[in-house]
């Protein structure tokens, strides 16, 4: 009888990669090594260890972050898209102090030299969901530290 359990945590053991969750731990979990869009920088993950939409997963000294809605486990994994973060962007918040928080950001046109805006339907930030970014509000503004 097959057991994919078993045969899920062979393959991670003997083909997954060394990865840590939010800074915390190594895990082994299976990676996509090949782009899954041609666009941007995508990969499919798969680990037994649990994943969660804004994870940071640190892979090979990159980070990325875990932007698909993991939901349930599957059969005996967690399988999420991940998309490599390109900036580390600074908040000031209420209590006046300057937050780093890890970002995506996409976008056809950004100024920062002009101090534009973005414009949500030619661009969009992704930020990893924490205590921190909850307290973003909307209009807030940000700094650019790519």
């Amino acid at each position: 009888m097959i057991n994919i359990q078993d045969d899920f945590f062979y393959l991670q053991n003997l083909a997954g990669d060394d990865i840590k969750i939010n800074g915390e731990g190594t895990y082994k979990t299976l990676i996509n090594h090949f782009k899954t869009n041609r666009y941007k920088d995508l990969r499919t993950i798969a680990s037994m260890t649990e994943l969660k939409r804004g994870d940071i997963i640190t892979w090979e000294n990159e980070d990325w972050i875990i932007i698909s809605e993991v939901g349930q486990k599957r059969f005996c994994y967690y399988k999420g898209i991940m998309q490599k973060e390109n900036y580390n962007i600074k908040f000031i918040f209420e209590d006046g102090i300057i937050r780093e928080l890890p970002a995506i950001i996409e976008s056809k046109v950004f100024d920062l030299e002009s101090n534009a805006f973005i414009n949500l339907q030619t661009g969009k930030v992704i930020v990893l969901d924490n205590d921190d970014s909850r307290k973003i509000t909307l209009g807030r503004r940000f700094i650019n530290m790519g």
